[in-house]
Protein backbone atom coordinates (compact mmCIF):
# COMPACT_ATOMS: atom_id res chain seq x y z
CA UNK A 1 0.00 0.00 0.00
CA UNK A 2 3.11 2.67 0.64
CA UNK A 3 4.45 1.48 -2.40
CA UNK A 4 0.90 2.80 -4.22
CA UNK A 5 0.64 6.01 -2.48
CA UNK A 6 4.54 6.68 -3.16
CA UNK A 7 3.06 5.90 -7.29
CA UNK A 8 0.01 7.90 -6.81
CA UNK A 9 2.10 10.59 -5.07
CA UNK A 10 5.02 11.02 -7.52
CA UNK A 11 2.23 11.50 -10.45
CA UNK A 12 0.51 14.33 -8.27
CA UNK A 13 3.71 16.17 -7.66
CA UNK A 14 5.58 15.84 -10.38
CA UNK A 15 2.83 15.85 -13.45
CA UNK A 16 0.46 17.63 -11.02
CA UNK A 17 2.49 20.69 -9.97
CA UNK A 18 4.22 20.63 -14.15
CA UNK A 19 0.74 21.58 -15.24
CA UNK A 20 -0.48 23.89 -12.93
CA UNK A 21 2.38 26.02 -12.84
CA UNK A 22 2.16 25.90 -16.72
CA UNK A 23 5.46 24.35 -17.48
CA UNK A 24 4.80 21.80 -20.05
CA UNK A 25 2.82 25.02 -22.38
CA UNK A 26 5.65 27.57 -21.47
CA UNK A 27 8.23 24.59 -22.50
CA UNK A 28 5.92 24.44 -26.13
CA UNK A 29 6.21 27.70 -25.78
CA UNK A 30 9.98 28.38 -26.03
CA UNK A 31 11.17 25.34 -27.79
CA UNK A 32 8.18 24.02 -30.10
CA UNK A 33 5.75 26.46 -31.62
CA UNK A 34 7.90 27.01 -34.91
CA UNK A 35 6.90 25.27 -37.83
CA UNK A 36 10.18 23.12 -37.34
CA UNK A 37 11.07 23.43 -33.54
CA UNK A 38 14.44 24.26 -33.24
CA UNK A 39 14.66 21.52 -30.37
CA UNK A 40 14.55 19.11 -33.38
CA UNK A 41 16.93 20.52 -35.67
CA UNK A 42 15.05 20.53 -38.50
CA UNK A 43 15.69 17.00 -39.12
CA UNK A 44 14.18 15.26 -36.09
CA UNK A 45 10.78 15.28 -37.10
CA UNK A 46 8.27 12.84 -37.69
CA UNK A 47 6.24 14.86 -39.80
CA UNK A 48 3.45 14.26 -37.61
CA UNK A 49 2.65 17.49 -35.67
CA UNK A 50 0.66 15.75 -32.67
CA UNK A 51 3.61 13.77 -32.19
CA UNK A 52 6.38 15.88 -32.94
CA UNK A 53 4.75 18.33 -30.05
CA UNK A 54 4.93 15.70 -27.23
CA UNK A 55 8.24 14.57 -28.23
CA UNK A 56 9.45 17.86 -28.10
CA UNK A 57 8.30 18.93 -25.03
CA UNK A 58 9.73 16.05 -23.46
CA UNK A 59 13.31 16.44 -25.16
CA UNK A 60 12.66 20.34 -24.46
CA UNK A 61 12.45 19.68 -21.33
CA UNK A 62 16.29 17.96 -20.69
CA UNK A 63 17.21 20.41 -23.08
CA UNK A 64 16.64 23.35 -20.82
CA UNK A 65 17.73 21.63 -17.92
CA UNK A 66 21.16 21.09 -19.42
CA UNK A 67 21.65 25.14 -20.24
CA UNK A 68 20.02 26.09 -17.35
CA UNK A 69 22.16 26.80 -14.65
CA UNK A 70 19.55 27.09 -12.12
CA UNK A 71 18.58 23.22 -12.55
CA UNK A 72 21.69 21.69 -14.12
CA UNK A 73 23.20 21.04 -10.77
CA UNK A 74 19.52 18.76 -9.58
CA UNK A 75 20.11 17.30 -13.23
CA UNK A 76 23.60 15.77 -12.06
CA UNK A 77 22.48 14.78 -9.01
CA UNK A 78 19.08 13.36 -10.05
CA UNK A 79 20.24 11.30 -12.98
CA UNK A 80 23.63 10.01 -10.62
CA UNK A 81 21.90 8.67 -8.05
CA UNK A 82 18.89 6.91 -10.43
CA UNK A 83 21.67 5.40 -12.11
CA UNK A 84 21.54 2.81 -9.36
CA UNK A 85 18.11 1.79 -9.45
CA UNK A 86 18.55 1.51 -13.28
CA UNK A 87 21.62 -1.14 -13.10
CA UNK A 88 19.49 -3.12 -10.77
CA UNK A 89 17.01 -3.14 -13.32
CA UNK A 90 18.99 -4.81 -15.70
CA UNK A 91 21.06 -6.84 -13.25
CA UNK A 92 18.37 -8.69 -11.58
CA UNK A 93 16.22 -10.60 -15.19
CA UNK A 94 19.66 -12.00 -15.72
CA UNK A 95 20.41 -14.28 -12.95
CA UNK A 96 20.06 -17.71 -13.22
CA UNK A 97 20.46 -20.61 -10.66
CA UNK A 98 24.01 -23.03 -10.25
CA UNK A 99 23.37 -26.62 -10.42
CA UNK A 100 25.68 -29.34 -9.99
CA UNK A 101 28.93 -27.01 -10.12
CA UNK A 102 28.11 -25.44 -13.47
CA UNK A 103 25.56 -22.30 -14.78
CA UNK A 104 22.59 -23.80 -16.05
CA UNK A 105 21.93 -22.80 -19.58
CA UNK A 106 18.68 -22.19 -21.84
CA UNK A 107 16.51 -21.42 -18.18
CA UNK A 108 14.22 -18.47 -17.08
CA UNK A 109 14.98 -16.21 -14.34
CA UNK A 110 15.53 -17.74 -11.02
CA UNK A 111 13.35 -14.91 -9.50
CA UNK A 112 9.86 -16.05 -10.92
CA UNK A 113 9.59 -12.25 -12.61
CA UNK A 114 6.13 -11.30 -13.74
CA UNK A 115 6.67 -11.18 -17.89
CA UNK A 116 6.95 -7.66 -17.87
CA UNK A 117 9.16 -7.40 -14.95
CA UNK A 118 12.04 -9.41 -16.98
CA UNK A 119 12.19 -6.78 -19.91
CA UNK A 120 14.31 -4.08 -18.46
CA UNK A 121 13.64 -1.92 -21.87
CA UNK A 122 10.18 -1.30 -21.36
CA UNK A 123 10.80 -0.20 -17.68
CA UNK A 124 13.75 1.57 -19.69
CA UNK A 125 11.35 3.63 -21.54
CA UNK A 126 8.64 3.89 -19.19
CA UNK A 127 11.18 5.48 -17.03
CA UNK A 128 12.09 7.77 -19.81
CA UNK A 129 8.65 8.78 -21.03
CA UNK A 130 7.00 8.74 -17.36
CA UNK A 131 9.81 9.33 -15.00
CA UNK A 132 11.62 7.35 -12.89
CA UNK A 133 9.22 8.10 -9.58
CA UNK A 134 6.18 5.99 -10.54
CA UNK A 135 7.84 3.49 -12.33
CA UNK A 136 10.18 2.18 -9.43
CA UNK A 137 6.80 2.75 -7.59
CA UNK A 138 5.12 0.41 -10.12
CA UNK A 139 8.46 -2.19 -10.50
CA UNK A 140 9.11 -2.91 -6.78
CA UNK A 141 5.21 -3.49 -6.07
CA UNK A 142 5.12 -5.92 -8.67
CA UNK A 143 8.49 -7.04 -7.88
CA UNK A 144 7.49 -7.81 -3.99
CA UNK A 145 4.46 -9.58 -5.64
CA UNK A 146 5.97 -11.23 -7.88
CA UNK A 147 8.98 -13.11 -6.06
CA UNK A 148 9.86 -14.86 -3.74
CA UNK A 149 12.70 -15.00 -0.96
CA UNK A 150 15.77 -16.87 -2.35
CA UNK A 151 18.18 -18.16 0.20
CA UNK A 152 20.17 -20.66 -2.28
CA UNK A 153 22.78 -19.18 -4.55
CA UNK A 154 22.14 -17.12 -7.99
CA UNK A 155 24.67 -16.16 -10.45
CA UNK A 156 24.85 -14.12 -13.47
CA UNK A 157 27.18 -15.33 -16.32
CA UNK A 158 30.48 -13.32 -16.84
CA UNK A 159 28.84 -13.16 -20.73
CA UNK A 160 26.05 -11.26 -18.82
CA UNK A 161 28.45 -9.46 -16.60
CA UNK A 162 30.72 -8.06 -19.12
CA UNK A 163 27.47 -7.21 -21.53
CA UNK A 164 26.16 -5.39 -18.61
CA UNK A 165 28.93 -3.53 -17.66
CA UNK A 166 30.01 -2.67 -21.63
CA UNK A 167 26.29 -1.21 -22.07
CA UNK A 168 25.94 0.75 -18.84
CA UNK A 169 29.20 2.57 -20.08
CA UNK A 170 28.46 2.69 -23.93
CA UNK A 171 24.68 2.91 -23.60
CA UNK A 172 24.13 4.65 -20.54
CA UNK A 173 26.58 7.06 -19.10
CA UNK A 174 28.45 8.29 -22.29
CA UNK A 175 24.65 9.62 -23.82
CA UNK A 176 24.27 10.92 -20.26
CA UNK A 177 27.48 12.64 -20.37
CA UNK A 178 26.98 13.83 -23.90
CA UNK A 179 23.54 15.32 -23.20
CA UNK A 180 24.73 17.17 -19.99
CA UNK A 181 27.92 18.94 -21.87
CA UNK A 182 27.08 18.97 -25.47
CA UNK A 183 24.53 21.49 -26.45
CA UNK A 184 23.62 19.80 -29.90
CA UNK A 185 20.00 18.89 -29.36
CA UNK A 186 20.59 15.50 -31.13
CA UNK A 187 22.57 14.15 -27.90
CA UNK A 188 19.28 15.30 -25.90
CA UNK A 189 17.06 13.47 -28.25
CA UNK A 190 19.63 10.12 -28.12
CA UNK A 191 19.23 10.37 -24.21
CA UNK A 192 15.35 9.56 -24.66
CA UNK A 193 15.68 6.38 -26.23
CA UNK A 194 19.35 5.12 -24.22
CA UNK A 195 17.51 2.14 -22.82
CA UNK A 196 17.40 1.10 -26.36
CA UNK A 197 20.84 1.32 -26.77
CA UNK A 198 21.74 -0.42 -23.78
CA UNK A 199 19.58 -3.45 -24.46
CA UNK A 200 21.33 -3.58 -27.99
CA UNK A 201 24.47 -3.44 -26.93
CA UNK A 202 24.23 -5.75 -24.17
CA UNK A 203 22.35 -8.54 -26.33
CA UNK A 204 24.69 -8.40 -28.78
CA UNK A 205 27.60 -8.38 -26.47
CA UNK A 206 26.33 -11.96 -24.73
CA UNK A 207 25.71 -13.31 -28.39
CA UNK A 208 29.44 -12.40 -29.31
CA UNK A 209 30.77 -13.37 -26.13
CA UNK A 210 29.02 -17.14 -26.30
CA UNK A 211 30.35 -17.80 -30.19
CA UNK A 212 33.34 -19.70 -28.53
CA UNK A 213 31.41 -22.68 -27.32
CA UNK A 214 29.19 -21.11 -24.93
CA UNK A 215 32.29 -20.85 -22.40
CA UNK A 216 32.07 -17.48 -20.74
CA UNK A 217 28.40 -18.85 -20.44
CA UNK A 218 29.69 -21.47 -18.02
CA UNK A 219 31.65 -18.68 -16.09
CA UNK A 220 30.51 -16.91 -12.94
CA UNK A 221 30.34 -12.77 -13.30
CA UNK A 222 28.95 -11.76 -9.95
CA UNK A 223 32.54 -10.53 -9.13
CA UNK A 224 32.12 -7.90 -11.63
CA UNK A 225 28.47 -7.72 -10.50
CA UNK A 226 29.78 -6.79 -7.22
CA UNK A 227 32.79 -4.67 -8.36
CA UNK A 228 30.18 -2.41 -10.52
CA UNK A 229 27.86 -1.83 -7.72
CA UNK A 230 30.87 -0.68 -5.54
CA UNK A 231 31.75 1.63 -8.18
CA UNK A 232 28.70 3.36 -8.47
CA UNK A 233 28.82 3.57 -4.92
CA UNK A 234 31.83 5.18 -4.71
CA UNK A 235 30.76 7.30 -7.89
CA UNK A 236 27.26 8.57 -5.82
CA UNK A 237 29.40 9.33 -2.91
CA UNK A 238 31.74 11.72 -4.74
CA UNK A 239 28.77 13.24 -6.46
CA UNK A 240 27.04 13.68 -3.03
CA UNK A 241 30.14 15.37 -1.12
CA UNK A 242 30.45 17.20 -4.45
CA UNK A 243 26.64 18.60 -4.13
CA UNK A 244 25.66 17.84 -0.39
CA UNK A 245 28.66 18.51 1.31
CA UNK A 246 29.63 22.29 0.74
CA UNK A 247 25.86 23.53 1.36
CA UNK A 248 24.83 20.69 4.51
CA UNK A 249 24.61 23.53 7.09
CA UNK A 250 22.41 25.95 4.59
CA UNK A 251 18.62 25.19 4.49
CA UNK A 252 17.71 27.19 1.95
CA UNK A 253 21.00 25.93 -0.66
CA UNK A 254 19.70 22.20 0.35
CA UNK A 255 15.98 23.33 -0.87
CA UNK A 256 17.26 25.02 -3.77
CA UNK A 257 19.10 21.74 -5.08
CA UNK A 258 17.78 18.69 -3.54
CA UNK A 259 14.63 19.27 -1.44
CA UNK A 260 11.77 19.33 -3.35
CA UNK A 261 8.94 21.95 -2.53
CA UNK A 262 6.01 20.62 -0.85
CA UNK A 263 3.75 24.03 -2.03
CA UNK A 264 3.00 24.50 -5.65
CA UNK A 265 5.27 26.91 -7.87
CA UNK A 266 3.71 29.65 -9.72
CA UNK A 267 4.17 30.23 -12.74
CA UNK A 268 5.85 33.13 -12.64
CA UNK A 269 8.86 31.49 -11.59
CA UNK A 270 11.44 30.52 -13.95
CA UNK A 271 11.21 27.27 -16.34
CA UNK A 272 14.55 26.30 -14.37
CA UNK A 273 13.19 26.50 -10.92
CA UNK A 274 10.34 24.32 -11.92
CA UNK A 275 12.35 21.61 -14.02
CA UNK A 276 14.61 21.49 -10.78
CA UNK A 277 11.50 20.71 -8.75
CA UNK A 278 9.87 18.23 -11.03
CA UNK A 279 13.55 16.56 -11.41
CA UNK A 280 14.26 16.45 -6.85
CA UNK A 281 10.36 15.24 -6.83
CA UNK A 282 11.36 12.24 -9.40
CA UNK A 283 15.04 11.87 -7.46
CA UNK A 284 13.39 11.53 -3.96
CA UNK A 285 10.47 8.98 -4.80
CA UNK A 286 12.38 7.19 -7.28
CA UNK A 287 14.95 6.92 -4.27
CA UNK A 288 12.58 6.01 -1.39
CA UNK A 289 10.84 3.28 -3.69
CA UNK A 290 13.62 1.70 -3.94
CA UNK A 291 14.63 1.88 -0.13
CA UNK A 292 11.20 0.71 0.87
CA UNK A 293 11.13 -2.05 -1.80
CA UNK A 294 15.06 -3.45 -0.93
CA UNK A 295 13.57 -4.38 2.18
CA UNK A 296 12.17 -7.27 0.82
CA UNK A 297 15.67 -9.08 0.46
CA UNK A 298 15.80 -9.11 4.27
CA UNK A 299 14.80 -12.43 5.98
CA UNK A 300 14.96 -11.88 9.73
CA UNK A 301 13.64 -9.04 11.27
CA UNK A 302 17.24 -7.91 12.93
CA UNK A 303 17.91 -7.37 9.10
CA UNK A 304 14.81 -5.44 8.44
CA UNK A 305 15.85 -3.35 11.70
CA UNK A 306 19.67 -3.27 10.30
CA UNK A 307 18.64 -1.85 6.98
CA UNK A 308 16.41 0.93 8.13
CA UNK A 309 19.38 2.01 10.43
CA UNK A 310 21.49 1.91 7.68
CA UNK A 311 19.78 4.08 5.39
CA UNK A 312 18.71 6.75 7.67
CA UNK A 313 22.82 6.69 8.77
CA UNK A 314 23.83 6.41 5.57
CA UNK A 315 21.74 8.69 3.37
CA UNK A 316 22.58 12.30 4.62
CA UNK A 317 26.25 11.22 4.96
CA UNK A 318 27.10 9.43 1.39
CA UNK A 319 23.88 10.45 -0.33
CA UNK A 320 20.58 7.63 -1.43
CA UNK A 321 22.58 6.15 -4.19
CA UNK A 322 25.46 5.56 -2.48
CA UNK A 323 23.34 3.85 0.09
CA UNK A 324 21.27 1.56 -2.31
CA UNK A 325 24.25 0.68 -3.84
CA UNK A 326 26.36 -0.43 -0.07
CA UNK A 327 22.96 -2.80 0.17
CA UNK A 328 23.16 -4.07 -3.17
CA UNK A 329 26.91 -5.02 -2.43
CA UNK A 330 25.86 -7.17 0.89
CA UNK A 331 23.03 -8.74 -1.42
CA UNK A 332 25.13 -9.33 -4.13
CA UNK A 333 27.56 -10.94 -1.29
CA UNK A 334 25.11 -13.21 0.04
CA UNK A 335 23.67 -14.54 -3.64
CA UNK A 336 27.16 -15.72 -4.50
Amino acid sequence: MTLQWLAITAIYFEYGQAFRSGLVDDLKDAYCTTPTPLIFDGRLSTGHPPVDDQICALVAFFRHATTDQECLTTLVYVLGNLAVPAIFLLVEPCRQPRITGILKQQQPPAISFQRFLAYPTILGLMYQAVSMGPTMSIYWMLFIQSTRIQERPLYVSRADAEGIITAITAGMFLPTFAMIVSAQPIFTWLWQIFPVLVWGIHRGYVRIALRPCGAKNQQMGNTLIHDLFVFVFLMCWVLHAMVVYPIIMDIDALKAIVIPSVANLPPTVSIGRRIADFLKWDGAIGMLSTMLGSLWFTTTRRETLGMMGWYMLTVPLVGPGSAVAGVLIWREKRLS
